[in-house]
C-alpha cells in the first residue's frame, strides 16, 4: 500500500508538469510556475519517501526472510525508475519556467531598444524639422526684404518725379470690365447711355469693357439722362481710361470736382467743356494734353468759350491743384472770370509752358495770380502773349514767378489800383523791366520775346521776395 502511495504522488507530479508544459501562453506558464518554497518541498518529498521506503524494506527483510531477492531487486528497480522520472520532470518544469522568463527579458530589452531608437528618430526629426523651419523662415525674411526693397525703390521712383498723380497705364485688356477702375456705378451707367448715343449699340454699364470705353471719341455727359438728373456728386476716377476721347463735355451739375491726373497726357483730347458748378480740379488733371485747344464753361444753357468756371476754389482754394493745364501747347486763349477772386491762389503753375497762348484776360474781381501762373508761357512769335487786366481790377497780389520767362513784349498794370505786392521773380527772365518804383535786372535767363515796357500803378511796393 505504501508503494502504491509513492507511485501516485509521482504520477501527480508528472501530470502537473505536463499541464504546465501544455500551456499556450507566457502568462499561463507564469501562473503555473511554482514558488521557491514549493520547489523545495517537492524536492524534499521524494527524498523523504525514498528514506521511508528504505526503512520499511529493512524491516520487512528482517521480519520475512522468505521474500526472494528478485522481488527486492524489482521493487528497488521500480522505485529508482520513479525517482528518475520525478527528477527529470522537475528539471523539465524548471527549464520551461526559465525559458519564458528569458523570453520576457529579451522582449523587454527589444522594446527598450525600439523605444530608444524611436526617441532618437523623433529627436533627429525634430532637429531636421527645426532646421527646415529655420530655412523657410530665412527664405521668408529674404523675400520680405526683397519686396520691401522693391517697394522702397518704387516709392523713390515716384517721389523723384515730384508729382502727385495717379499713374494711368494701359494695363487692362480689351475684354476686362471698366468697373476695375471706374468705381462709381452712376458713372458706369451714364457711360453706357453715352455709348448707345454715340455708337448705336446698347450695353449694360456693369458689363461695359475697356474696349468699348476706348471706342468713344466723344463723351458728352449731357447725352445721359442718368447723369443730367443725378443729385449727388459724381466720382470721375477712372474716366481717364477713355484714352481716345477727342471731345470731353462734363457740363452736368453733379460734376463738382475732377480728380488729380485724370486726363494727364491724353494726346487725343482737343476740346474740354466744364460745368460752372465745378469747384475743384486736382493736380496735373490735364497736364500735357498737347492738343487741347479749347477750355469752355457751360453756364445754364450757354457755353462760354475759352473761359474757366467761376466757382473754382470757392469752397477752398486748396481744391485747386498744381500744374492743372501745364504743357497744353495748343491753347491760344483763356479768360479768368471775376467770381474767381482768390480761388486760384493755390493753383501753382496753372498754365505753365502753355507756349501757344496769345491772349490771357483777367477779369476785374480776380485778386490773386498764383505762383508760376504763366511761367514760360506765351506764343514765341510776333509780339508774344498779351495779358489784359480788366478796368477797375481788384488784383492785389502777383505771386512769385508768375510771369517768369513768359513770352510777351508789354504788360499794363496801371489800372490795378489795389495791387500792393509783386513777388520775387514775378517777371524774372522776361528782360530788364524799368519803372519808377520797380527794377528787375536778371539777364541770365531771357524769354524768346523780350519785355520792352511795363506800366505800374502808384500803389505798387517792392516786396523784397515775400509773397505774404
Amino acid at each position: 500500500m505504501r508503494k502504491s502511495t509513492g507511485l501516485t504522488k509521482a504520477a501527480a507530479v508528472i501530470l502537473s508538469v505536463a499541464v504546465t508544459m501544455s500551456g499556450s501562453g507566457i502568462s499561463l506558464m507564469a501562473q503555473t510556475t511554482p514558488t521557491a518554497g514549493q520547489e523545495s518541498a517537492e524536492e524534499q518529498a521524494p527524498a523523504d519517501t525514498t528514506q521511508e521506503e528504505i526503512t520499511e524494506e529493512t524491516a520487512e527483510e528482517t521480519e520475512s526472510a522468505s521474500e526472494t531477492d528478485g522481488e527486492e531487486v524489482a521493487e528497488s528497480a521500480g522505485e529508482g525508475a520513479v525517482e528518475e522520472q520525478v527528477e527529470k520532470a522537475e528539471a523539465s518544469e524548471t527549464d520551461e519556467v526559465k525559458e519564458p522568463e528569458s523570453a520576457l527579458t529579451t522582449g523587454e530589452e527589444e522594446k527598450s531598444e525600439v523605444k530608444e531608437s524611436s526617441e532618437e528618430i523623433l529627436v533627429l526629426g525634430a532637429v531636421e524639422s527645426d532646421s527646415e523651419t529655420a530655412e523657410v523662415s530665412e527664405k521668408v525674411e529674404e523675400t520680405e526684404e526683397t519686396v520691401s526693397a522693391e517697394e522702397e525703390t518704387a516709392e523713390s521712383a515716384v517721389d523723384s518725379e515730384e508729382e502727385l498723380e495717379i499713374q494711368k497705364l494701359n494695363t487692362h485688356g480689351e475684354n476686362e470690365l471698366i468697373s476695375l477702375e471706374i468705381k462709381d456705378k452712376t458713372l458706369r451707367t451714364g457711360l453706357a447711355e453715352i455709348y448707345k448715343a454715340e455708337i448705336g449699340t446698347t450695353v449694360n454699364g456693369e458689363a461695359m469693357t475697356f474696349k468699348q470705353l476706348r471706342a468713344l471719341t466723344t463723351i458728352d455727359f449731357t447725352k445721359s439722362d442718368t447723369l443730367k438728373n443725378y443729385n449727388g456728386e459724381l466720382n470721375l476716377t477712372g474716366l481717364g481710361y477713355a484714352e481716345n476721347v477727342i471731345k470731353l463735355d462734363l457740363a452736368v451739375p453733379c460734376v463738382r470736382t475732377i480728380p488729380q491726373a485724370m486726363m494727364k497726357g491724353t494726346e487725343s483730347l482737343t476740346t474740354l467743356t466744364l460745368p460752372d458748378e465745378l469747384c475743384g480740379i486736382g493736380a496735373n488733371a490735364f497736364e500735357n494734353c498737347v492738343n487741347l485747344s479749347q477750355i469752355n464753361t457751360k453756364i445754364g444753357e450757354t457755353t462760354v468759350q475759352n473761359t474757366l468756371p467761376s466757382k473754382l476754389g470757392s469752397v477752398s482754394s486748396r481744391d485747386m491743384g498744381a500744374s492743372i493745364f501745364q504743357g497744353c501747347e495748343k491753347l491760344t486763349e483763356i479768360t479768368l472770370p471775376s467770381d474767381l477772386k482768390n480761388g486760384l491762389q493755390d493753383a501753382q503753375g496753372m498754365f505753365m509752358y502753355c507756349t501757344g497762348l496769345q491772349t490771357v484776360t483777367i477779369k476785374s474781381e480776380v485778386t490773386v495770380l498764383p505762383v508760376s501762373f504763366l511761367q514760360g508761357a506765351g506764343v514765341e512769335s510776333g509780339d508774344g502773349m498779351t495779358v489784359i487786366f480788366e478796368a477797375g481790377g481788384q488784383l492785389q497780389k502777383i505771386l512769385s514767378d508768375s510771369f517768369r520767362m513768359a513770352n510777351m513784349k508789354t504788360i499794363d498794370l496801371s489800372n490795378l489800383s489795389k495791387l500792393t505786392q509783386i513777388g520775387s521773380g514775378a517777371f524774372a527772365g522776361v528782360a530788364t523791366v524799368s519803372a519808377e518804383t520797380l527794377t528787375y535786372a536778371e539777364d541770365n535767363v531771357q524769354s524768346k520775346v523780350a519785355l520792352e515796357s511795363i506800366t505800374l500803378p502808384d500803389s505798387i511796393k517792392l516786396s523784397n521776395g515775400s509773397d505774404a
